[in-house]
């Protein structure tokens, strides 16, 4: 069944505020949650000189816990149900374009150099102040 929807597509800016650069509606025949994928990927084809690469779309229910701190987000897409005059107070989906934490882990050296780093004897480093080591 085709129903009318309004999309917002919102971007991140330096500061961390959300920025709305799309809003308009459409008529679907798809589940909300698809919309807002296919609307992210839509934004990814349209953009792509944007990206950095190894980003994730993330699609949520409206009332999921939204305070994740390792959820490193680029793009926003809310879906609310009804024409851009008349639609729903709140969205029906949200899909995100970032990354998250864990894809990027701190690499430990592996193998035979990892080895020798570990058998180094670096020299000490001081702790005091320059004045400290001055012979009275």
């Amino acid at each position: 069944m085709r129903e009318r929807y309004t999309f917002e597509i919102s971007t991140r800016d330096l500061e961390g505020l959300w920025k709305v650069v799309v809003r308009q509606d459409e008529t679907f025949m798809r589940n909300p949650d698809d919309i807002a994928r296919a609307l992210v990927e839509r934004w990814i084809i349209g953009n792509r000189r944007q990206l950095t690469g190894g980003e994730r779309i993330i699609v949520r229910h409206p009332n999921a816990d939204q305070r994740r701190g390792d959820l490193h987000m680029k793009v926003r897409v809310r879906v609310f149900k009804g024409g851009l005059d008349s639609h729903s107070p709140g969205p029906v989906a949200i899909a995100y374009l970032g990354h998250n934490e864990r894809d990027y882990p701190t690499a430990r050296p592996v193998g035979p150099r990892s080895r020798l780093l570990s058998r180094l004897r670096l020299p000490r480093q001081r702790t005091g102040s320059p004045t400290d080591s001055v012979a009275a």
